[in-house]
């Protein structure tokens, strides 16, 4: 029975268990070996092998390639050689093609790699698929080792999948299906993204017996790619000085490239908060600069070179990000020598034009060398701001900070290149820093209030502060909560409040505080002691498609009269309502009032249950 090795590699960022999709993927390669031809059939040495470019591709055929080659450590004088093999087979086969050929890697293929590079740009959730068969019960591989780089073969992460391969061969071509989730980021939208097949023993190892090979294909989701925001390549940055100065003669950096304003995107060399005033450095330009992170084509020219002693200095990138979401910050960097120069930087961003400032918790490894080794290992830093309030900001503020050791004398100092901000366009509102479900409170035995509340979910949520107030004009913090920072799932928060004096109605209301000291503030709720009636009233205030919202908990049924009055007393409308045991809702239609501040107030008979002002 033929069965299809099904190899696939989801590279997910938050599921590392094992999953499977039925969702259609897009054929990024495809390889079916039908026009292979042997370009040798004696032993030869595998550095004269040709690589084998894809029948089909969406992307370059140039860049993508299948390559046999020895293993490191090989000896230099292995001799091997690959050929076709007819029939190959058609059920991994793509476009109706036909069985045809396909590809046999000859022994010892212990000795050996298969490598596909594989260029993922644009597409992520990589899944890679492939017939496979050995040639006898003897001869040939029993298993692969499967194993995937993200920087074109200098480092490899094992897949932990060894599948194993058909047992004859006698046209059984592969013998099962596996699935591998690698919670591996950094293979998607990657150029430099290579699979890589080992064989192992026994039966590798001889003369004869090999492992084959047809209709390798690889598939992916497509990724819908950020935009480029802001972007600097420093080719035309000119040395405006060679000698030290103050650095409040340093002119700004403006952006090569922007989707917003360039006026209003740029870089500040600027002296950290309590630098001395007498200070002097300049900064320069360096060359050659480096093309990993250009964009448009722009060569490698030039780079950014802030002097020392930059230790007492911070770079800063004022980035707006007017209309865009989801920043991500990128570039290239250099040290001058591996003694000279920070060995790391600090990250940090702001949110208000570098008021306050928040750190990424990044510190990234700065080249160690100054002969052209940019932003090792061969990839820009990449910062993340995962911050809501980052989104839709005309005052964003990227900073770099450079640490010591061996930035702080006249020599040495750290390049950058080709910075770059993206995003995804913003639409829309902020999401909710906190959902609340629910904010009520009641009176539970005597002067004593219970007041609750519940969040469905949570984002950068510091703490809450419960606020009382016996007038709804003054207001006094009675409580301070721990909130649970980030939560998808119901929290529930309680607090009880004994009230010492006799005071007719009581009013609560919750501030809720994110981490960056921002807060917002709840309805304001009522516990009205004049009236064993009910026990909480609430007003939803400002009033919203001209329905007034009154929630109204009552013990029992009850006649209730809501009047709405001007801000000079006067009677705008009065209105009846029943209300009943539980949770009432009360939608006061306030459509014939003009825009303006009104009075509700609520009665039971001649009891005054609860006054408020309203904004309709």
């Amino acid at each position: 029975m033929k069965r299809l090795l099904h190899i696939t590699i989801l590279f997910l960022l938050l599921n590392s268990s094992v999953i499977k999709s039925n969702a259609q993927q897009s054929l990024i390669y495809y390889w079916h070996f039908n026009n292979l031809v042997n370009f040798t059939t004696v032993n030869v040495s595998p550095s004269i092998f040709p690589v084998i470019r894809p029948n089909y591709t969406t992307l370059d055929s140039t860049k993508a390639f299948l390559k046999l080659a020895p293993l490191a450590g090989t000896a230099g004088n292995l001799a091997t050689f690959y050929d076709n093999v007819s029939p190959g087979d058609v059920l991994n086969a793509r476009f109706g093609t036909i069985a045809g050929l396909g590809f046999r890697p000859r022994n010892p293929t212990d000795s050996m790699q298969l490598m596909l590079y594989i260029p993922s740009t644009s597409y992520k959730n990589i899944t890679i698929k492939f017939e496979t068969q050995k040639s006898s019960a003897s001869n040939g591989a029993y298993t692969d080792s499967l194993d995937y780089s993200v920087d074109s073969g200098a480092t490899w992460r094992n897949s932990a999948i060894s599948p194993v391969i058909a047992s004859n061969g006698t046209g059984a071509w592969s013998t099962s299906v596996i699935y591998s989730a690698i919670s591996d980021s950094q293979a998607f939208n990657n150029n430099k993204l290579v699979f890589r097949i080992r064989f192992n023993a026994p039966g590798n190892l001889g003369t004869s017996g090999n492992v084959r090979f047809d209709n390798i294909t690889v598939e992916g989701d497509t990724i819908i790619a950020p935009k480029l925001v802001h972007y600097w390549h420093f080719n035309n940055l000119v040395n405006f000085t060679t000698v030290a100065v103050s650095p409040s003669t340093f002119p700004v950096v403006r952006a090569n490239y922007s989707t917003l304003d360039t006026t209003k995107a740029f870089l500040k060399f600027a002296p950290l908060s309590g630098t001395a005033g007498n200070m002097l450095t300049y900064f320069d330009n360096v060359s050659p600069g480096d093309t990993v992170n250009a964009r448009m084509g722009t060569p490698a020219g030039l780079g950014f070179r802030p002097r020392n002693p930059s230790d007492s200095m911070q770079l800063m990138a004022y980035i707006p990000t007017t209309g865009y979401k989801n920043i991500v910050i990128k570039f290239e960097v250099q040290k001058s020598s591996a003694s000279n120069g920070a060995y790391t930087d600090s990250l940090d961003y702001s949110l208000d034009s570098g008021a306050t400032w928040k750190n990424t918790g990044i510190t990234p490894l700065v080249a160690s060398n100054g002969t052209g080794a940019w932003s090792l290992p061969n990839t820009p830093v990449t910062v993340t701001i995962s911050d809501l309030q980052s989104w839709n900001n005309s005052k964003l503020v990227f900073r770099i900070r450079y640490i010591a050791p061996g930035n702080s004398g006249t020599s040495g100092n750290v390049r950058m290149d080709n910075l770059t901000i993206e995003g995804d366009t913003f639409i829309g509102t902020y999401p909710l820093p906190v959902k609340l479900l629910s904010f009520n409170a009641k009176n539970i035995s005597g002067k004593n209030v219970l007041v609750s509340w519940q969040t469905a979910s949570e984002i950068d949520n510091d703490h809450f502060i419960v606020e009382r107030s016996f007038d709804e004009s003054k207001w006094e913090n009675i409580a301070t909560l721990k909130g649970a920072g980030n939560s998808r799932k119901i929290v529930s928060y309680q607090i009880e409040n004994l009230i010492e004096n006799s005071y007719p109605m009581v009013y609560y209301r919750l501030k809720q505080f994110d981490y960056n000291g921002t807060f917002t503030i709840s309805k304001t709720v009522v516990v009205n002691f004049n009236s064993n009636l009910l026990n909480t009233i609430s007003i939803e205030n400002p009033v919203k498609d001209n329905i007034c919202k009154i929630n109204i908990t009552s013990s029992n049924q009850s006649d209730l009269t809501v009047t709405i009055r001007n801000m000079f007393g006067e009677i705008m409308q009065n209105t009846s309502y029943t209300i009943y045991q539980g949770g009432n809702l009360l939608n006061v239609d306030v459509s014939n009032l003009n825009n303006g501040i009104y009075i509700v107030e609520i009665k039971n008979n001649d009891t005054v249950l609860a006054v408020k002002k309203i904004l309709k």
